[in-house]
């Protein structure tokens, strides 16, 4: 049985300055006590409430300074509570930061003499961190706003974060620097630790809990406040090797288990094995589910035989051929109302999208558009072909140098984005369906290759900023990988600079607009795919079709032939593909004029789409999405990229 603790604090009242008395503190401290104590597996004994209220005021818990002093170099020794497996310090109430130190405001607090009767932060975190081989979480429910003189509203966090950080203690800000944490009169609570309870039954790795309190803190003062306020909650984790580790095993969930599971299979197909193992380890501890304990314990047991092959053989790579090129037809010139009326010809097909006058396109840009022939497959949840026709579009060559890039018309129009209701997956972070409309822009018709990365790449000024090789060498038509969000966002500005266009990522809502080309199944090809016509891990089976092949690779561009009804190809596997916007939980809040979601805060994470070569089909619906931190390079990430108008 783990050793858990927990010390949780709330205070309303403060004896010398009525004026600072909060509402609902004590509320917050006694709701998240619970939750420790009765879901998380601290036990009612082991967490220790000190809650500032007139009904408290004569318990020994008070949270006098004296009385919290007391507890933390008393009660919480090491000596006292012999070997903590993890420690929760939560506190709700006022903070303030004083001679560049951090203080939280204890009930019987002057505010003349911080440093007699406040509570210095960076005292508490030494003394937690007292508990060497604890995981040590510190959260702060209280105002980060700057006031310009010494007060109750000074902020807090810069030291706490310095202090945290050289400790190894992960901290959870109920906002951002410069922000208020809000209570709200309709909930009898915070905004925060509502939202953070809330959250907890649902995440406990850092990042997706971060990211649904940041959805939920907005929604919630949205709903019960009239003005408009900004509430970021911010986790900072210490050490970065605990990012992907739960904060409450005992509590985590089935989505928890899902991201360590696919970091895992991550970890592998990059080679980065050890870490792939302690993720494995970690689904061991925490699933219920013994499918997948014995998934993980195989998962451990191939990973140590490669180890084993790698420190005697090594590995070796082919590269291969490059393929024919795509020869397409003569195109002719052609007007811009006849381009847009060809291509709405196509949308009125489907019933999933319903056309719109597009914005105007520039005369430029039309009369250099030509006419492309591609091959579209539909097939039945059994992977057999239901029709099979050639189609037709328009594109943009663009031509750098050495190399072209075929950019495809996207026809502007409204489409329904994400999981629909009947949709029975499992998978929330694609829901609520909503209705987007995009305006018309065009789309490069496969990701960006090798020998397309290296042309733009050449174009730098010194000193370079690009790599001309981010990866081992796979091919020059293949998919460039082992790029960030940044260098992508980089290629794009210097591919804008060269040919006077604007080029960019597209936006999410862009990228499955184009995806599903008036499609309204899981996969442009149908409800299922097969790896005859996707490059994904075909060991894996979606619906009824049967098992393909896992090919373990990239596969060069368009190598596999049937595009979708647009006329772009790899849309399903080969890659993950960047987008422009921040990762977000879901899409409540999300733009539906199709620009990209971005957040005002310094958000690391950014989306990508389509899945790749080593990711299971479900992973490569149209649908589905995931994110990486946009500094984060990776075999199997790439990109392709959008003109704008």
């Amino acid at each position: 049985m783990a050793n858990n603790w927990a010390i949780v604090i709330g205070i309303n009242d403060y004896i010398h300055h009525p004026e600072r008395k909060l509402k609902y503190a004590v509320n917050d401290a006694q709701r998240i006590g619970d939750f420790l104590a009765q879901q998380a597996g601290f036990g009612e004994a082991n967490v220790i409430r000190f809650l500032g209220d007139e009904t408290h005021q004569s318990s020994p818990t008070y949270p006098t300074c004296s009385n919290l002093l007391r507890a933390l170099k008393r009660d919480f020794r090491p000596e006292r509570l012999s070997e903590i497996d993890r420690l929760w310090f939560y506190f709700s109430g006022h903070g303030v930061s004083c001679n560049g130190r951090d203080y939280l405001i204890t009930s019987d607090c002057l505010e003349d003499e911080l440093e007699r009767f406040a509570l210095p932060i960076d005292e508490v975190i030494a003394t937690l961190r007292l508990h060497q081989n604890a995981d040590i979480v510190l959260v702060l429910d209280a105002c980060r706003q700057v006031m310009g003189k010494k007060s109750f509203d000074d902020s807090i966090g810069e030291q706490t974060i310095a202090s945290a950080q050289e400790r190894g203690i992960t901290t959870i800000f109920s906002c951002d620097y410069g922000q208020y944490s809000y209570e709200l009169e309709g909930l009898r609570q915070g905004a925060f630790t509502s939202a953070l309870v809330e959250g907890l039954t649902q995440y406990t790795l850092p990042n997706s809990l971060e990211s649904y309190l940041r959805q939920r803190v907005l929604a919630l003062n949205s709903q019960h406040r009239q003005d408009h306020v900004e509430q970021t909650p911010r986790i900072r984790v210490e050490p970065t090797s605990k990012a992907f580790q739960p904060l409450l095993p005992y509590a985590v969930t089935s989505a928890d288990i899902e991201v360590l599971v696919n970091r895992a299979k991550e970890g592998e197909i990059e080679e980065d094995f050890e870490a792939a193992k302690k993720l494995w380890w970690q689904v061991i501890d925490v699933s219920q589910h013994s499918t997948q304990r014995r998934e993980a314990q195989t998962a451990i047991e191939r990973i140590n035989g490669k180890i084993a092959r790698l420190g005697h053989n090594g590995t070796t790579r082919t590269t291969p051929s490059q393929p024919k090129p795509y020869q397409i037809s003569e195109a002719s010139k052609v007007s811009l109302q006849s381009n847009i009326q060809k291509n709405q010809a196509t949308l009125n097909r489907s019933t999933s999208i319903t056309p719109i006058v597009p914005g105007q396109i520039p005369e430029l840009v039309a009369s250099n558009l030509q006419e492309f022939i591609f091959d579209v497959l539909e097939i039945d949840s059994y992977g057999k072909v239901i029709s099979q026709y050639a189609d037709k579009n328009w594109c943009l060559i663009e031509k750098i140098d050495k190399v072209n890039i075929e950019m495809v018309f996207i026809p502007g129009g409204t489409f329904q984005m994400g999981l629909s209701e009947s949709e029975d997956t499992g998978y929330r972070h694609a829901s609520p369906q909503h209705t987007v409309e995009i305006k018309p822009f065009l789309m490069s018709k496969v990701p960006i290759t090798f020998a397309q990365w290296r042309e733009i790449a050449q174009l730098q000024p010194n000193p370079r900023k690009l790599k001309l090789r981010p990866s081992r060498f796979w091919g020059a038509n293949r998919p460039v990988v082992e790029t960030s969000w940044h260098d992508a966002v980089e290629f794009c500005g210097i591919l804008s600079q060269k040919t006077g266009h604007t080029y960019r990522l597209p936006t999410e809502a862009e990228w499955e607009y184009a995806c599903r080309a008036g499609t309204t199944t899981p996969f442009h090809f149908g409800q299922t795919i097969t790896s005859d016509l996707a490059n994904y891990d075909g060991t894996h089976t979606f619906c009824l079709e049967q098992k393909g092949i896992n090919r373990a690779k990239t596969l060069q561009v368009g190598e596999l032939r049937f595009a979708n009804p647009f006329g772009l190809f790899d849309m399903h596997g080969n890659v993950w593909e960047w987008c422009q916007d921040h990762w977000h939980e879901n899409y409540y809040g999300t733009p539906t004029n199709g620009e990209a979601w971005i957040d005002s805060t310094d958000n690391q994470n950014r989306i990508i789409r389509g899945g790749s070569w080593l990711n299971e089909p479900s992973n490569c619906s149209s649908s589905y999405r995931l994110w990486k931190n946009s500094n984060q390079v990776s075999r199997h990430i790439g990109f392709r990229i959008v003109q704008s108008f």
